[in-house]
């Protein structure tokens, strides 16, 4: 049986949520794994979620503590600590949970040769309205069904499918990795703001095949999250604007991306422009500076963001072609 080590995250506010996503992996069919908490200088101490833990149950528990440092920075904390025995490392975050099954069809789908990565559905918090079966998403092109797993799907080219939309459904949640690969990769420390797109991007470029399940993974909860809550003027959108345009122009730059994919990608960095600008036209509505600064480090970085604010200084959209993909899902 091969060995899971499993990585939470751990900084929240008030106690009882992680208790939650930890009992969520104690009830995993798959029983061979073990358990790597990083509290990240939580304000809420970690102790107080595992107080009903059995001494048995601890053995399978630990707990590393460091400084505040960032979601990255306890994430990569809990891959220097997966032990040699690991085959398979999993990533959840404190206040998600897991479906009983998760942890099974992961290490089903890592068992086959040549796969590396492996996604499942995510449900809750909007989630379960707004996902979009891969199956629908990729198409036969991008991904083939396996017969001896239902609703799952090998994915031969990860660097395609992060192309499109289709992304936004690999919540690290529901995301496991062969330790191998886990060995190789790390979290960008310095990104604050689409770090899980950044460590998609290093695993892209050293997986041979993904695999995708179309059934429920985890459900997704309502801890201390960045976005919650967050209006469209506010300026760590626009800075999540620029990360992602960033990214997406270091993945155009991958030699191994197919054409088709460069177009695609052209279509996104533009739709970041646009919802950058608007984010910008927001802000000055509400009596607010532009953030400056970004604005510099954007033009530097991508002067093309130059013609797409005369474009719609003059009222006029940019060209269109069947690349161009909606803005509310850019």
């Amino acid at each position: 049986m091969a060995v899971c080590d499993i990585i939470i995250p751990f900084y929240q506010r008030r106690s009882g949520i992680l208790s939650k996503a930890v009992a969520s992996v104690f009830a995993q069919t798959y029983t061979h794994w073990r358990l790597i908490i990083v509290d990240d200088g939580s304000p809420s101490p970690v102790e107080s979620d595992l107080t009903d833990l059995t001494d048995y149950q601890r053995t399978r528990v630990r707990v590393v503590k460091k400084s505040n440092g960032g979601v990255s920075s306890a994430r990569n904390a809990g891959l220097d600590a997966v032990s040699d025995r690991a085959r398979i490392v999993a990533f959840l975050d404190s206040d998600d949970c897991w479906d009983e099954a998760h942890l099974a069809r992961a290490v089903e789908a890592l068992s086959k040769p040549g796969i590396d990565v492996f996604w499942a559905a995510v449900t809750g918090d909007g989630f379960s309205e707004d996902y979009a079966p891969a199956s629908k998403v990729l198409g036969r092109a991008q991904a083939e069904p396996l017969l001896d797993m239902p609703q799952s799907y090998w994915v031969r080219d990860l660097r395609q499918v992060l192309c499109g939309p289709w992304w936004r459904h690999m919540h690290l949640s529901c995301t496991a990795i062969t330790a191998d690969l886990a060995r190789s990769v790390r979290f960008r420390e310095n990104l604050h703001l689409s770090e899980d797109f950044a460590f998609l991007m290093a695993c892209a470029q050293k997986a041979e095949s993904a695999i995708v399940s179309e059934a429920p993974g985890m459900a997704r909860g309502t801890g201390d999250n960045l976005w919650h809550g967050m209006a469209f003027d506010d300026a760590k959108l626009a800075l999540e604007k620029y990360t992602m345009m960033t990214l997406y122009k270091a993945l155009r730059r991958d030699p191994d991306l197919a054409p088709d994919g460069r177009k695609i990608l052209d279509a996104r960095i533009e739709g970041r422009r646009q919802q950058f600008y608007w984010n910008q036209v927001h802000r000055l509505k509400g009596r607010k500076w532009p953030t400056v600064s970004l604005w510099l480090r954007w033009v530097l970085r991508d002067p093309a963001i130059l013609r797409t604010v005369s474009g719609r200084l003059l009222k006029q959209a940019p060209r269109q072609s069947r690349y161009v993909i909606p803005l509310e899902e850019a």
